[in-house]
């Protein structure tokens, strides 16, 4: 279901994102969530949850899952129906034509350290371009998606273990020439959960 979202829930979303809420026994909230130590190697897993992803002011969501092993994020199927909508013409084709395209794989490099408490994970992303061959009419487009990682992610655990990160594309080229009254792109990964095994 589309809703309307503003810029600012995406900043205060990942303002909170890896802050511990530690309280005192004195305090009123002694009942909040602490996060709990964690270790580098406790990020290695399968991971699902619901990502959020805003263009303009428009949000869709869509069950998503991706993998992070040996410092690399992957998805075996990357949401891209925002992408193929921005660079369509005929945007009642848009689902045909992300059938058309099938499922996408994306890998996302990133560097992995422990906050200063060890509570939490912090992912620093070094996303790559996001290349898809676009199918329309008798033509097939190549687009070239340049995906960028606006904030730090995080790895927490209070009882479960979470991860929740956001990459944005800010902008795209069909056919080596960028398109031009392009919004950009918002994929937030926010809380993703981490499968038992």
């Amino acid at each position: 279901m589309n809703k309307v979202i503003r810029t600012k829930s995406f900043m205060l979303l990942f303002s909170l994102v890896g802050i511990s809420f530690a309280s005192c026994s004195s305090d009123d909230n002694s009942n909040m969530p602490v996060n709990e130590p964690v270790t580098l190697e406790e990020i290695n897993g399968a991971y699902t949850g619901k990502a959020k992803i805003g263009q303009g002011n428009v949000v869709n969501e869509v069950n998503a899952a991706f993998l992070v092993k040996e410092n690399v994020l992957s998805f075996e199927e990357f949401p891209i129906k925002e992408i193929v909508g921005s660079v369509i013409e005929d945007k009642s084709k848009v689902d045909e034509t992300v059938a058309k395209i099938g499922k996408v794989e994306y890998k996302i490099d990133f560097k992995a350290t422990l906050n200063n408490t060890k509570t939490a994970v912090i992912f620093d992303f070094t996303p790559k371009a996001l290349e898809l061959n676009v199918p329309e009419g008798e033509a097939v487009k190549k687009v070239v998606a340049n995906v960028v990682a606006p904030v730090q992610g995080a790895f927490v655990k209070q009882g479960i273990s979470v991860l929740s990160f956001q990459v944005d594309v800010d902008k795209v080229t069909v056919d080596g020439t960028e398109k031009g009254e392009f919004v950009k792109i918002k994929y937030v990964f926010h809380p993703f959960a981490k499968k038992s095994k």
